[in-house]
């Protein structure tokens, strides 16, 4: 079937015709004419706002301390005495990232400082370490005139400096410790950006979701300093104008938005609801603020999936997802205008699965999915890898409940207006959250599982069907399994990739991202089956890549049955995917746990004829020790053994893209042991990969023991290979024993 054939199939009419309609419009002229190019000055706030509002700087500001809407924000004694509170002994964290601001280093993507000078080159490209050559781009032509696959480097590492996300840290080192510094930091910021960028002008204003961060940033900025604003007129006005300006450019070219259903419609539907109810007196605020309503709703109820996971398939985006909900929800409160109790539901669906997805320990969470190192509300001292900050915020605001005990992820209670006092936290605003109880009654809650991993406050779930995600675990070791029914475009090719934690670390991991738009074979090369947890067969793609962006002939994913003892020791997670339908091969794989500390990986290559079928695991960079078919490594105290049913091919352990050990192993292993936490950053890990080639059904075995367990102690009765309902039937592990036919029922669902 023809790839057009193919996407109009699997995306839909809506999209494609969406996409179509803002082609025609982009090359036929029309939206760089709705969206000319002009000096800062031709457009002053005079023609922003409404006649009868005054202009004069003055006049302006007075009117603005007597008709400004309210902010979730609160500026006060009250969040300078939380802020002590919470960063009490983390003070030093807090103001060292920003003190390497003012020296003219930033932490992109949540990652190390690079030094980019204070204020940086705004037509710079950031380079991917202080050692690499930095190229530009100018800012002097019409945003439309851009392409970026011309770019001459990654078009994120220009933008991100650009999202002004370098006003919250500034901001709360301000209300730390008073220090005008970090007020005048950002302006400074500010105001070179401005003079640098004019409207519509420059590669900064080609994406709406840029600009929309930048409005988000803008409008905090207006009310965390407004006390000190007020003294400065002239910078009122020209912060206004910027917010104008800005927003103006977002309804343009908001069909793309649309098109893409993803972040960039919630995030550009964010800045126009917030920008109309907050500054009712620019004269298209009742369009901004209709059409940011509409689409915001929009997106919370069709973006976020039954159980709560998100459309975008991706951790981080699901985080990014809960911080603009958060965003908005918390303005309605402030203007006793709750959204609607379907949205809050959606966010608070949201922030049950991906807390889920929390390891207990570190607060980290499996990195799968497109990983773009969004962190569009970085109020707090934790690193960018950890997701309790917004779990903490978002399950008070969207429940009412606590999730963890008191830590430095209270911070953003304290940023939205909730007051947090030694494991209590309260609404500010006095009255409870809307829509809390309705939602703790409401038939939409997901059904919480007793059972499982981790802290007892936080109610999880093991079982997200819409998602794709399947969790199991004891208390110390979990793992995560990925099997989707796609009923929106991946981002990478995962299916059947299992992520293993053990003791706070994630053992068995997500390779990442690393960059979008980088040269051969970092141009999103990190999204393919090749380099996940995963089964490989013949070296080919279950999936179609018809893009950066893009892959085709979704397989689909099927949980066959998941079983576990009385005692929770022993648990059985079985599924399988359908993507090498087209060679008449289907993946099937077996997930076994034997306590904390043995697990075991069955992959069943089922169907007929002669294949080569290869397994491969991504591990933290360790000490190691590889003795044929057994990996151990240090000081993790892991034994991982590789074993095969068929023809036994080679086993080979990769770093950074090269054998270090074993055989080569066919395919490309350039990307083989490369690891991307956040974006543009990449660091070496181990990739170790076990080959079988035979007649089907073939299998693969992978045994994972931990903390210098002996295997042997689990006795475990295997099925012939792609018969029954998983490659066990038995299991016998320290007195316990699970018969997969007549095991326990452990998921309402009616799974056995």
């Amino acid at each position: 079937m023809a790839p057009l054939l193919r996407a109009f199939r699997e995306l839909g009419l809506g999209p494609l015709a969406l996409y179509g309609g803002y082609q025609t419009l982009l090359r036929t002229g029309w939206i760089k004419a709705r969206t000319p190019s002009y000096d800062w000055a031709k457009r002053p706030l005079k023609r922003w706002i409404l006649p009868d509002v005054p202009a004069t700087p003055m006049a302006y500001v007075e009117y603005r301390i007597k008709h400004a809407p309210p902010f979730f924000l609160k500026p006060d004694v009250f969040l300078k005495t939380e802020l002590g509170q919470i960063l009490a002994g983390d003070e030093e964290i807090a103001l060292k990232e920003v003190n390497e601001i003012l020296s003219g280093s930033f932490r992109l993507f949540g990652g190390a400082p690079i030094r980019l000078g204070f204020p940086p080159d705004w037509t710079a490209f950031a380079p991917l370490t202080d050692e690499d050559d930095t190229f530009h781009l100018d800012l002097d032509r019409h945003w439309t005139a851009y392409n970026i696959d011309d770019f001459p480097a990654d078009v994120k590492l220009l933008w991100e400096i650009a999202r002004f996300g370098w006003i919250y840290p500034l901001a709360r080192a301000y209300w730390l410790t008073e220090d005008d510094r970090y007020y005048w930091a950002i302006l400074t910021l500010i105001d070179s950006w401005q003079e640098a960028n004019k409207p519509n002008t420059g590669p900064h204003w080609i994406s709406g979701q840029e600009i929309a961060l930048r409005v988000m940033g803008l409008v905090f900025t207006t009310y965390a300093f407004a006390h000190k604003l007020n003294q400065n007129p002239e910078q009122v006005i020209r912060l206004t104008e910027m917010i104008a300006a800005h927003t103006d450019r977002i309804p343009v070219t908001l069909t793309y938005a649309r098109s893409q259903n993803n972040n960039h419609l919630l995030v550009e539907a964010v800045a126009l609801y917030t920008v109309g109810l907050l500054f009712p007196e620019f004269r298209s605020s009742p369009q901004w603020y209709r059409l940011g309503k509409h689409w915001l709703m929009e997106a919370l109820t069709s973006q976020v999936l039954p159980d709560g996971g998100y459309v975008q398939h991706s951790t981080n985006y699901q985080r990014l997802a809960i911080q603009a909900g958060l965003w908005a929800s918390q303005i309605a409160v402030a203007n006793d205008e709750p959204l609607p109790l379907s949205v809050i539901d959606a966010l608070h669906r949201m922030s049950i699965c991906l807390g889920s997805l929390i390891d207990p320990e570190s607060g980290k969470a499996p990195n799968f999915g497109p990983n773009d190192g969004a962190h569009i509300l970085p109020l707090t001292t934790c690193p960018f890898d950890d997701f309790r900050p917004v779990i903490q915020v978002a399950r008070r605001a969207f429940s009412g409940k606590r999730t963890y005990p008191s830590g430095p992820w209270d911070e953003g209670c304290v940023w939205f207006g909730m007051k947090t006092e030694r494991g209590v936290v309260e609404q500010k605003l006095g009255a409870a959250t809307p829509g809390v109880d309705a939602i703790a009654k409401s038939p939409l809650t997901p059904t919480l599982s007793p059972k499982g991993r981790g802290d007892s406050s936080l109610d999880r779930k093991e079982h997200f069907q819409h998602a794709g995600l399947y969790l199991m675990g004891g208390h110390q070791a979990w793992g995560m399994l990925r099997c989707a029914r796609f009923s929106s475009r991946p981002g990478h090719s995962d299916q059947l990739h299992f992520d293993l934690w053990w003791g706070g670390q994630n053992i068995a991991c997500d390779p990442g991202t690393y960059l979008y738009n980088g040269a051969t074979p970092w141009d999103n090369g990190l999204t393919g089956a090749h380099v996940h947890n995963t089964v490989v067969v013949d070296d080919q793609e279950p999936m179609t890549r018809a893009g950066r962006f893009l892959w085709l002939d979704w397989s689909r994913g099927e949980l066959l049955g998941r079983w576990r003892s009385q005692e929770n020791g022993l648990e059985v997670l079985c599924a399988e995917h359908d993507g090498y339908r087209r060679m008449g091969v289907v993946h099937r794989r077996t997930v076994v746990r034997a306590g904390e500390d043995i697990w075991v990986v069955i992959d069943d290559i089922c169907g007929t004829g002669s294949y080569t079928a290869r397994v491969g695991w991504l591990l933290p960079d360790s000490e190691w020790r590889l003795e044929g078919d057994e990996l151990n490594l240090t000081p993790s105290r892991v034994r991982l053994t590789m074993r095969t049913l068929g023809a036994k091919g080679p086993v080979g352990l990769y770093r950074a893209g090269e054998l270090i050990g074993g055989e080569p192993v066919s395919g490309e292993g350039t990307l083989w042991g490369w690891r991307s936490l956040t974006y543009a950053s990449k660091k070496p890990a181990l990739r170790i990969v076990s080959e079988s080639m035979g007649n089907l059904p073939l299998r693969l075995e992978t045994w994972w023991a931990f903390n210098d367990v002996d295997p042997l102690f689990l006795t475990l009765e295997r099925r012939d290979p792609c018969l029954g309902s998983s490659g066990v039937s038995k299991l016998e592990y320290k007195g316990a024993r699970l018969d997969i036919d007549d095991a326990h029922n452990v998921d309402s669902s009616g799974l056995r």
